[in-house]
């Protein structure tokens, strides 16, 4: 007669202490530096840079728009009543199939220094963001760039703000911006980018910058050419922003600052919806690789933070089978949580922005389902860019 096998549902604890070892390695592994990262943010939250430069060079505005007549208007209106004398626009048209064209030249009556550049076609090779922002520094004239997005806002004092960072030794500038917020998801992202702009003025100040935003950028143009502008990057998807910060930094000899003054900060829209977000976030995810080769400090950082929410989503499966298991993702949850609310409520103060306890409450917990899902399609490249 033939045995009746035992067919069962098989549980970690079947792997005996091997699985159970390696969890905790890793887990412990990435939270040290997930905790040491953290506490140099914090550190560097309190190294403020005051000086400031007097010179007044030309400076050059650029703006890429693609399908954007829900916001240009307010971005323009915003950017031509600067506080600033010698600076011209330039806003690039990527190719949009809206009213666009049509409205930006409309704005052009308002301020006779804004340039419009057309995007036709995307050639091979390129990435379209990039694309449209290299014709649009070509077609430039200033010393320094500026670069906000069309569906940012900024204050009147912003052109002369940022380019007031630009000391002898500063070849980039890093801006804060903030997202425009009414309902809770809304709240949710802004919270979020809060988050990661709070890392990012500390990292930044400690002299290893890590992030950066095109919504709130500049840099010299030298340093620009001295990378190759985007050559060596222009097939990325993303990244205008924060590889090119990295280039610079890594590549020549100039330095990165954070414009840390409220009338620098410009006031962006959130993206509308679950899916936006999560594409978007996976656009950003998408470059963490390349930091092996630009930054490994900063891949370092990013796959712990990564590995820190694999191991708790694999922590809270294990603890059904075994619910000593817990205690470990416990400790390691609260640990977590009180570095992330140092960072984030003393970032809250540096930038004059009302702290959320409530909403950091849920930033945390919403944090592992939704880095674990951006940063995988990031890295299969499941994502796409702007319609």
């Amino acid at each position: 007669m033939g045995s009746v096998r035992d067919v069962r549902m098989e549980s970690p604890k079947d792997g005996g202490p091997f699985v159970s070892t390696v969890w905790l390695v890793c887990l412990c592994i990435s939270l040290i530096i997930y905790l040491s990262a953290g506490l140099i943010f914090l550190m560097g939250q309190f190294m403020i840079r005051r000086d400031r430069s007097g010179r007044r060079p030309r400076v050059s505005v650029i703006v890429a728009a693609r399908n954007e007549e829900a916001n240009i208007a307010a971005c323009l209106d915003s950017l031509v009543v600067q506080s600033y004398d010698d600076y011209e626009i330039i806003v690039v048209d990527d190719r949009s199939t809206d009213k666009t064209p049509e409205l930006i030249k409309s704005q052009s009556t308002k301020f006779p220094h804004l340039k419009l550049v057309t995007i036709q076609e995307t050639p091979a090779g390129w990435s379209p963001k990039k694309y449209a922002l290299d014709r649009a520094i070509r077609a430039s004239e200033g010393e320094l760039l500026l670069f906000t997005d069309a569906d940012c806002v900024v204050g009147r004092y912003w052109i002369e703000t940022m380019t007031s960072f630009f000391d002898d030794k500063t070849g980039l500038v890093i801006g804060f911006s903030k997202v425009d917020a009414t309902g809770f998801f809304e709240r949710f992202q802004q919270f979020d980018f809060l988050a990661m702009m709070t890392a990012a003025v500390g990292i930044t100040n400690i002299g290893y910058p890590f992030a950066a935003s095109g919504q709130n950028i500049g840099y010299r143009r030298v340093a620009f050419e001295a990378v190759g502008g985007f050559q060596s990057v222009k097939t990325r998807i993303s990244g205008d922003d924060v590889l090119l910060m990295h280039l610079i930094r890594g590549r020549t000899p100039w330095r990165v600052r954070f414009a840390q003054d409220p009338a620098s900060y410009v006031v962006t829209r959130p993206v509308p919806g679950l899916f936006a977000f999560l594409q978007q976030r996976a656009r950003w995810a998408s470059n963490g690789l390349i930091m092996l080769k630009l930054s490994p400090l900063f891949f370092l950082y990013l796959s712990s933070v990564f590995v820190v929410q694999l191991c708790l989503t694999a922590g809270l499966w294990m603890s059904l089978w075994e619910l000593s298991w817990i205690w470990a993702v416990g400790f390691t949850w609260i640990t977590k949580a009180v570095v992330d609310f140092a960072i984030t409520y003393n970032g809250a103060k540096l930038f004059l922005v009302p702290y959320q306890t409530g909403m950091f409450l849920v930033w945390e917990l919403l944090q592992i389902p939704y880095m674990l899902i951006s940063g995988l399609l990031g890295m299969a490249g499941l994502f796409r860019w702007k319609r």
